[in-house]
């Protein structure tokens, strides 16, 4: 048996029996069982036992000189009340059996002469008895810290989501007419929170593009995927830095509880904002799994949004192959066919498939065009680029295969200034003719 702490547990059973051929005999019969045997010759033996040891079975004999069974067994109840006791007698005694029943609360009574694999099976039954007795106890006492935790978690989050909702409504009165401003004001939070994460939303959003653009969505709805790609992480941005820099594997169980937690905090932060509703809405929904096991709401198939499908995705693609740090990285290929492996399980089937599709021919495209490097003043409206665009200190400002925008443009300028892009921009040009 498994304890909750991952250990085995060890059981000793421990036999009380003055006369040694029935020790002997006992021995004899339990010696091929996965048990620890301890032996005392009375009573009083026993208990000196008791007090060293951790014992699972007390079996002792009824007639015994000095300290009898029924005495014997009430000191254990009072001294171990979680070991299970049985009582072996050959004597008819009704008294004796009542007396050991209330006063030493007798687990079962077994007559000499005994048959051995009944005694084995009598055991074997009390001690899964005690296993079973003994996880509950672990599961309640582990659920009963969780709840803390959880509790703790849930008020500090409260308190935190009221102050970013109160953030977030001034700011929307000033961003009200431009929508593309406001995802730019968070993108920015999120990048100087935690520059992994704002360069990871950006490469998802290029590839959840992709992906809605391949299985036919409509440009509205489109665009609502790309936004909440950009933004679906919004809701860790009051959670530290190095818990985020953890996989998931290394979270510990608060850590995990408050990580999932995230999307609902994502649109608790946007749901308010009447353009941002859509888009609240399939953050919420990015880390549902297409067989039900996913959270926050456990949605199965066709009932999670088709984009929160197409986000889950990108966002685990991009996961395999970009890494946070210390996490071993996936080639595409390999990325691609733990997705293939996952679909029906983590991932639409259907919406896999057409992402395979879908890298297929972007990889495709970047094979076939041509690949030119310009400077920063030299990037215009339009320009696709063929990598990511960063500052000297690492910042993320575009990513590789996004459509150079207007606001891109002021961006990049204005970031410029103060932590200017030193490498040279690669772009993708169409129509080229080939020497």
């Amino acid at each position: 048996m498994i304890s909750e702490t991952g250990m085995e547990r060890t059981h000793n059973v421990l036999l009380v029996d003055d006369e040694e051929n029935i020790l002997n005999a006992l021995n004899r019969t339990l010696r091929k069982e996965q048990y620890r045997i301890l032996t005392a010759a009375n009573g009083a033996d026993g208990l000196s036992i008791l007090e060293k040891e951790m014992i699972t079975i007390v079996l002792s004999d009824h007639r015994m000189p000095g300290m009898e069974g029924v005495e014997f067994l009430s000191e254990v109840r009072k001294k171990s009340p979680d070991t299970i006791r049985m009582m072996l007698t050959g004597y008819a005694d009704i008294q004796a059996v009542m007396n050991a029943i209330n006063q030493g609360e007798v687990y079962r009574f077994i007559s000499k002469p005994w048959d051995d694999e009944e005694i084995r099976i009598i055991i074997r039954d009390a001690i899964r008895h005690y296993d079973l007795i003994a996880e509950n106890r672990e599961l309640q006492a582990l659920t009963q810290r969780q709840n803390l935790e959880l509790k703790d978690l849930n008020n500090n989050l409260e308190q935190k989501v009221a102050e970013r909702t109160k953030d977030v409504e001034s700011l929307f009165k000033e961003l009200e007419q431009n929508f593309f401003d406001f995802v730019r004001v968070f993108m920015g939070l999120m990048e100087l929170k935690s520059p992994h994460l704002g360069s990871h939303s950006k490469r998802v959003a290029v590839l959840s593009r992709r992906l809605a653009e391949k299985i036919g969505l409509p440009p509205d709805e489109i665009l609502n995927i790309e936004v909440a790609s950009l933004l679906e992480d919004i809701g860790t941005l009051g959670f530290p830095e190095k818990m985020l820099k953890k996989s998931e594997s290394e979270l510990d169980s608060t850590e995990k509880a408050l990580i999932q937690q995230h999307p609902v905090l994502g649109q608790t932060t946007l749901q308010h904002i009447k353009k941002l509703l859509t888009v609240s809405l399939l953050i919420r929904h990015h880390h549902e799994r297409y067989d039900g096991s996913g959270y926050p709401d456990n949605l199965r198939g066709e009932k999670i949004p088709a984009g929160s499908r197409v986000i889950a995705i990108a966002d685990y693609f991009d996961l395999l192959i970009n890494p946070s740090k210390g996490t071993e990285r996936c080639s595409v290929d390999r990325a691609i066919y733990i997705l293939e492996k996952e679909a029906g399980r983590r991932f639409d089937p259907v919406i896999t498939g057409k992402f395979n599709e879908a890298l297929h021919e972007f990889r495709h495209e970047e094979i076939e065009a041509d690949i030119t490097e310009i400077d920063v003043s030299e990037l215009k409206e339009g320009m696709v680029l063929a990598s990511d665009v960063r500052t000297k200190r690492g910042l993320l400002l575009m990513a590789s295969g996004e459509v150079v925008k207007p606001f891109h443009m002021d961006k990049i300028k204005n970031f410029h200034k103060i932590d200017p892009v030193v490498a040279r921009i690669s772009i993708r040009v169409r129509g080229r003719s080939k020497k």
